[in-house]
Order: structure tokens, then sequence, then C-alpha cells
């Protein structure tokens, strides 16, 4: 039994080890971020969550307890890796917690391959790796199997309030499976026992009981959230209020029935929500509250349905194609960049994914037909997770919920197989009739048709996830990395204006500022009403030291887009650095009111404050960047001068250690440190710092003079008197 745990771990394991080269392991984006921000935000004292934040809350919580654990145990570690390890952790113990739930609702041999079968399957590898709620959200499913199962066996209430209770924590980590949720009351209400247990309860106890214990559970685990929701928000919100927006990107006739953005470059978690409350304010010219946003979406989506019902009917056609392809969609992180990375999932992905489960798992689903008054909470399930997709939009990790139930269905179809071939009779399964397995193998063979013809084209990265991943490689400065993949991008899909503008912003940061701008006119001639082409040309500018040009395309950018709180604030930069740092200062705090994360931002404005005099208000804004963004580097540097020069060499010297940490330290960040700790008294360890840095970099001409400045301190402390 333990075997299949050691398994999956071992699989998770070693894939966590190929991938260990990854952009993304060391940078989050997009949901990644945002839970990473709440987390942070959680184990600081902000335990309700910030305002802003909409997502489905449990993953943050789930974050924030394996900070506090950390920080209890003196655990000092990477705040990524240990999430990556738990989720490993946990996603073997599923796999353990399938076999001995199936081993109970079918047989054990049923058990052993679906456990071995969701041990393997290179998606649930993956989502085990990411720092996305869809790991949890598996745990928490296969728990809800487990719970089910010890009902069956044994009906009491307190195992009915149990299946509540992990199917409310189930819609905490994904807010659209309020869709399945009557399925587990209904069952506790018209569930059948398991066939070989004795008649539990007494009669005195009804079976709407149990019904009513469940959803009672159900409500008391969603209540705590909808009163944050009416503290925090100020409305009475089931979960999170977004709603509206998810319908109106999953049914726009004209859109493609996954994620679509209202801007260019402003699709990531970070943005989307402020994005989508300024459209729906822009429109109806006021203020709105989260749940008038979301109501004016889903007004909208129902009218474009009611204007073009024949482009909608086609869309829900081509998500319910998307829903049975092989493809995994992508959110942020794409499956098939990984598999690049990890020998493991590119090999296990050749001969496992969904365009092998799903016809496997329909061929398990005619054999034990016969069993459908026991199984009918397993079909429901599997249909209801389906229909999210098809209602709201189509990604990889909302369809994974469905997956541990068809693995199950799967396995009974792997041991009939087996049994065909080698003319056996699978244990646990009761021979078919003809009929059975004619009509079986015949969906098979058309669903394997319709989940692989269809996608073959799309089992590949994509121009968008490999775009991200440029980016998360950019952001930890492996910049040439990250210009091979912004290219590949632009190749696989050039009329990606997104992945053109993240070409030019890699290619700027590496100096080549001609590519960059040409890179730039490809994304404008792709998106000629956007504003970000003209925000992305005026950065260049800056690099190029065109500042006249620079103001130039940020206001014409301001004109476009008088949302775009970037290019405020570019353009609030270009006067603080051409002497007009009190003009800049209002259009500083205009677009940080509008975007308080914009960390860069937030760093100018420092910059242009410390310009006027204002100390105390400049290390307020560099400080109030690193609580945004810990790792942020420039403003930690810029914090540490100006700490060191108004006489504060111990918060100087706290800043460059932190830095240190997270980067590697420049020459100023170096010559710095020797200074705050010859300021601090710390001659000796300055001392044995610029030999280690001249041991390093013999040339240093700079650290040369310090250290025989150091030494001349050094005797002086030696030969002076004792008082």
């Amino acid at each position: 039994m333990f075997g299949i745990f050691f398994i999956a771990l071992a699989a998770r394991m070693m894939s966590l080890h190929q991938i260990r080269d990854l952009g993304f392991m060391n940078h989050t984006i997009s949901d990644g971020r945002v839970y990473e921000d709440c987390a942070r935000a959680i184990a600081s004292g902000q335990w309700a969550c910030p305002r802003e934040f909409v997502h489905a809350p449990l993953y943050a919580y789930f974050l924030a307890g394996l900070r506090f654990l950390a920080a209890t145990k003196g655990i000092v570690a990477d705040v990524l890796l240990i999430p990556r390890v738990t989720q490993l952790v946990l996603g073997a113990f599923s796999c353990l917690l399938l076999f001995r739930a199936m081993s109970r609702w079918f047989s054990a041999r049923v058990g052993l391959v679906a456990a071995l079968m969701l041990a393997l399957y290179p998606p649930a590898i993956f989502f085990d790796l990411l720092i996305q709620k869809t790991s949890l959200g598996m745990f928490l499913v296969v728990a809800l199997l487990g719970a089910m199962t010890l009902w069956r066996e044994r009906p009491t209430v307190t195992r009915a309030i149990l299946c509540g209770l992990l199917t409310g924590l189930l819609i905490h980590v994904q807010q659209t499976l309020l869709l399945a949720t009557p399925i587990v009351p209904a069952f506790l209400w018209l569930g059948r026992r398991a066939p070989q247990t004795p008649q539990v309860p007494p009669r005195r106890v009804g079976k709407a009981a149990f019904g009513i214990a469940g959803a009672a559970a159900i409500a008391l685990v969603l209540a705590p959230w909808v009163i944050r929701n009416r503290v925090v928000i100020g409305e009475w919100v089931l979960t999170t209020p977004n709603l509206g927006q998810n319908f109106a990107m999953g049914n726009d006739p004209s859109g493609r029935g996954t994620y679509q953005s209202l801007r260019l470059g402003r699709g990531s978690g970070e943005y989307e929500q402020r994005e989508w409350t300024r459209a729906a304010e822009r429109a109806l010219g006021r203020s709105l509250s989260p749940s008038e946003v979301s109501d004016y979406y889903f007004d909208q989506a129902v009218e474009r349905i009611r204007e073009n019902p024949d482009g909608w009917a086609k869309l829900l056609a081509r998500k319910v194609l998307m829903t049975l392809g092989a493809a995994e969609w992508m959110d942020a992180e794409d499956y098939y960049v990984y598999t690049e990375y990890s020998s493991v999932l590119r090999w296990l992905d050749r001969f496992f994914h969904f365009g092998v489960l799903l016809p496997l798992a329909t061929i398990g689903v005619f054999l034990t037909i016969h069993r459908v008054r026991e199984l009918w909470p397993l079909h429901l399930w599997v249909l209801a997770t389906g229909m999210t997709l098809v209602v709201f939009v189509v990604f990889g990790r909302y369809r994974f919920p469905m997956i541990p139930v068809l693995i199950v269905f799967a396995a009974v179809g792997v041991l009939q197989l087996f049994a065909h071939l080698l003319r056996l009779r699978p244990s646990g399964v009761p021979k078919p009739s003809k009929h059975q397995m004619d009509a079986g193998f015949t969906a098979a063979i058309v669903l394997a048709l319709v989940a692989n013809l269809g996608s073959a084209k799309d089992r590949s990265a994509s121009a968008t996830g490999l775009a991200n991943h440029a980016a998360a490689l950019a952001a930890t400065e492996r910049l040439a990395e990250a210009l091979r993949d912004a290219r590949r991008a632009v190749t696989v899909d050039a009329s990606s204006a997104d992945a053109w503008l993240i070409l030019a912003d890699i290619q700027r940061r590496s100096g080549q500022l001609d590519e960059a701008l040409a890179s730039i006119d490809r994304a404008a001639a792709l998106a000629p009403a956007e504003a970000a082409p003209r925000r992305a040309r005026a950065t260049v500018l800056i690099d190029a030291g065109r500042l006249d040009q620079a103001e130039s395309f940020y206001r014409k950018a301001l004109e476009m887009d008088d949302r775009d709180s970037l290019a405020r604030a570019g353009l609030a930069g270009v006067l603080a650095r051409t002497s007009r740092a009190i003009e800049a200062i209002p259009m500083f705090e205009q677009a940080l009111a509008e975007e308080p994360e914009m960390v860069d931002g937030r760093v100018n404005y420092g910059n242009a404050l410390l310009e006027l005099g204002r100390a105390d208000d400049a290390a307020a804004a560099y400080r109030a960047a690193l609580a945004h963004d810990p790792r942020h580097e420039e403003a930690m540097i810029n914090l540490a001068i100006l700490e060191f020069n108004r006489g504060r060499p111990a918060e100087a010297l706290e800043q460059l250690d932190a830095l240190a940490r997270h980067h590697k330290p420049g020459p100023p960040a170096q010559m710095l440190r020797l200074s705050a700790l010859a300021r601090l008294g710390r001659i000796d360890d300055a001392r044995e710092d610029a030999r280690a840095l001249l041991d390093r970099e013999p040339d240093r001409d700079d650290v040369r003079r310090m250290l025989r400045a150091l030494d001349v301190a050094a005797a002086r402390a030696t030969s002076r008197p004792a008082p």
C-alpha cells in the first residue's frame, strides 16, 4: 500500500529536481503572485485578506499557514520551495487515499490501478509543482471521495458532516464547483449504502437527516468568508464577487472560450479585477461595488448572447470539444513548457494524457452501468465539473476536479482490456455482456478521436506560455534565456501583441534598444488602439536618453487611455528626471492610488521625494515598494543609501543583507556595505569582506583603496591608548 505513496512521491520529487532551472521556480506570476502576496499579508497579521483579493481564499491561508509553521520551527528555506514540497507530499498521499476509497467502492485491484494511474498522471504531477490552488483542490476531491466511501460503509451524521465540511473547503479552493455542490447532500440523502454493511442508523434517524447535516456543514464552512465579505467589501457575497466576469469571458460569441483580458498587457491576476472594475465604472459613469461589477458583466454577457445566439451556440460546441480534448489549456503557466524541462513529465505525457484517460474511463463507465444506482454520484460529479468549463471558461485546472473520478473508471477499463486480451476475468468487475462491451468500445473509440484529432496542434508550448516564462526568467536576471523563449513565442504566434511586447522589454533590458523598438512596432501594428505599445516605446526611449521623445509617447499613451496608471507613473518619472519633481509628485500619487502594487512607480516616487528633500517620505515610499515586492533590488539599494546618508548605518546594513539574500550585489552595494560596517565600528568585518572581494575581483581599485583606509583605521584603533 505504501509503495503507491513512494512511487507517486518519487515521480514528483524527480520532476521537481528536473525543473529546478525553470524561471517560475523563483518568480510567481498572475494568480500565483496574488496568492503569494495575500499569504504574506495574512502572515503579517492581515487575517481577512486585502479588500482587492477576489480569488478563492483557502489556498492563500494554506500558504500563510506554511509560512507560519516554517517560522515557528526556525526553518530557513525558499518560501516557494516549502509549499511545492508540501504539495508533492499531499499529491502522493492523495494516491494512497484514492486506493483506500476505491478498494472499498469497487475492488482492491481497481483501487490499486487507480492509485497508480493518479501517481503517474503527468498533469497531476504538474499541478503539484505549481504555486497554485489546483493541487490542494485535488487532495480535497480525493478526501471527499474517501469520506463518501466511509459514509457508504457506515452512515452516521458525523460522517455526513465530514462530507459537507470537505465540500465547503473545496468550494473555497475553486468557486465554480458550487455547480457540483448539490451532489453531496443528494448523495447523503438518496445514496445507497455498501451492500456488505449493516443497517445504520436506527430508524429514528431519517435519511433526510444525513443530507441536512451535509448541507449544514457546507454552509458552516462558507459562512466565515461570507462574513468577511460583508465586513471587508461591504456586501453579502457567498464566495467571490467575480462570477459575472468569468461568465462574460467564457460566453462572448466572438471569444475563444478561454481566458481573455480587457487590455493589452493587463491580463495577469494582479491587474484583472481592477481592469474589469474600471471598464464597468467608465461604462456606467459611477463607482461600483464588487457585486455591481459582477452583475454588469453578467448582464453584458447575456445581452451579447441574445444578440448572437448562433455564435454563442458555436462557442459552446467549441468549449465542449476543448473540455474533451487531450490538450491541457493553460492559465498562466504552460504545462507544455514544464514538459520541456522535465523528462518525467515529457515521457509520461507521450503515453498517458487526457486523450488516453477519457476513452479508458468511458469503457469503465459502460462496464459498470449496472451499478448506476450506487455510482450515480460519481457520474454526476464528472458531468457537473465538466459543466463548469462549458458554463464559464476552459482551463486545464478547471477540468482537474473530475480527474480522480475519471481515473477510477479508467482503472476499470484498463483491467477489462487486460482481461479481454489475456482472456481473464478481472477481479471486482463482473463479466460484461456483449452489448456492454460493444457499446463501451464504440463510445471509447469515438471519444478517442474527438479528444486527440482536434487537439494535436495544441499539445505543445504556446506563445503565451513561452512569453510568460520569458518574463519570469527576465525577472530573475536570466536575460539570455529569456530572449530565447521570447523569440520562440513570437515564432509560434507572430500575431500575439503581448508576446512582442514581452520580447521588446527583454531586448531593452539586454541593451538591444533598436531591436526593442522594432518589436514594439510589430505590437503596435497588431494592436493599434492600445496604449501599451506607446508606453513601451517611451520606456525604451528613456534608456536611450531621449527623454523629450519619451515624454511625448507617455502623453500619447494617456491620450489613448487615461486609465493607464503605468503611463502616468512613467510620465511622472520623466518629469522628475528633468527637474520637474514638484509637477511629478501629484502624478505619482494619482498613479499609485489607482495601482498600489506598482513597485517601480513607488521607487521612482521615492526618488522624486528625495530630490525635494523629503527624506522621511522617500524612505516610506521605498519601504512601501518592498512591502509589495520584498526582493526589489532598486528599492533595497536606494533605501540603504538613504539610511546611510542620514546616519543610520545599521538600517542600511539590514537592507544590504536583504539584498545579498536575493541578488548578487553590484559594486555600489558592495562599497556601501564596507562603509556601513566601518561606520558601525566593525572594522575587522569590513577588512575581511574587502579582502574577500579582492580575492574574487583582484582588479577592483576602489576596494583596494577602501582596504587601505580600513587598515589605517584599524591601526589607529590599536595604537590608541586605553582611557
